[in-house]
């Protein structure tokens, strides 16, 4: 672990693992008390809330014109503020996932247990806490690619700060490095080690007009579509479990994951899930019929445990831009018909 463990990440398995030890007759349930120490808190709640409502007062600023689209950068500025911190919650969690993931999966006792093939119970409750950790990070690759290889960067990009800084203690304590030389190479090791811990993951959260523009069918638009689409829609947070209705509206992920399952009328059952930019009723938002078969869309939770936040494109704003295409304007016929093909 050295290297790759932040000290608050050491203190959260420290912790976990010592709540276990109190009764080791109970069942191993570690990870549920882990995730929950890594990042549920009263103060975590109120920034993720300040997040949502600061991204959606920017969207509905935007929206009002010249000048809301100065207004909106008030809001657009206090929530780049608010997700750094939220960023160092995700890190402490993933870390502390993938250092208990690896003590589950390459601990010698484990191995010896399966090898042996004693204690069923106890190898069937690693294999469950194995699997929960494992859809933990998954889900958090899902929910934010980018986000997820910044940690990753992050984590790596340290691991290698602290190796070259006890490299050069080792150097000074076998005497090879004189006490001068062991400042001038440790100090802008340090000091990079330092600066790198401050900024932490480096990573932007996408705003929603970049989310937009990333859309298959809204490549190449300008950018007076991107305006008209967040005129016409607004966002909304769910809550875990929460299910989204097969209505006229267009769901748009923004952040956080939806599972999508379809039950076509002939043919198998389908499960994916939507990420940022993920789009969701669709074929039912254009043309006013349900998709034949059975189709379930429920919202999970982030890393921080809440829902995911949806751009939702009014049924409003779906008849005027088919009035605007009807109308011969060439660059909502081509929208509408790239729509059309990916539904």
């Amino acid at each position: 672990m050295e290297g790759l463990l932040s000290a608050r990440g050491l203190r959260i398995l420290d912790a976990g693992c010592e709540v276990g030890l109190e009764d080791p007759s109970k069942p191993l349930r570690l990870w549920g008390n882990l995730s929950r120490d890594a990042t549920r808190s009263m103060l975590l709640r109120v920034l993720t809330m300040c997040l949502f409502v600061c991204r959606r007062a920017s969207v509905r600023m935007y929206a009002q014109g010249s000048l809301g689209r100065w207004l909106a950068y008030l809001p657009r500025v206090a929530a780049q503020m608010l997700q750094r911190p939220l960023n160092q919650v995700l890190l402490s969690s993933v870390e502390v996932a993938m250092e208990y993931l690896m003590g589950l999966t390459t601990s010698p006792y484990v191995e010896w247990l399966q090898d042996n093939d004693v204690w069923a119970v106890l190898i069937w409750e690693i294999q469950a806490e194995t699997s929960a950790v494992a859809q933990f990070l998954i889900d958090r690759e899902v929910e934010a690619p980018e986000r997820y290889s910044a940690v990753q960067s992050y984590r790596v990009a340290m691991a290698v700060l602290r190796q070259q800084r006890l490299f050069v203690e080792s150097l000074f304590e076998s005497g090879m490095l004189d006490t001068a030389e062991q400042s001038q190479l440790a100090h802008p090791i340090e000091a990079a080690e330092r600066r790198l811990e401050l900024l932490g993951p480096v990573w932007k959260a996408p705003s929603l007009g970049e989310v937009l523009r990333q859309l298959p069918f809204m490549r190449g638009q300008s950018q007076q579509v991107v305006d008209f689409f967040i005129k016409y829609g607004h966002l909304a947070m769910l809550s875990k479990g929460s299910r989204l209705s097969q209505d006229r509206q267009l769901y748009i992920v923004q952040s956080g994951i939806v599972k999508v399952s379809y039950t076509p009328d002939l043919g198998a059952h389908q499960e994916y899930f939507l990420g940022a930019g993920g789009v969701f009723n669709l074929y039912t938002a254009l043309t006013a019929e349900e998709l034949p078969g059975a189709t379930d869309a429920v919202a999970q939770g982030n890393a921080l445990g809440k829902g995911p936040v949806l751009f939702c494109l009014s049924a409003k704003g779906l008849r005027h831009l088919s009035a605007l295409a009807t109308a011969g304007d060439p660059a909502y016929q081509q929208l509408e018909l790239d729509m059309h093909r990916l539904a």
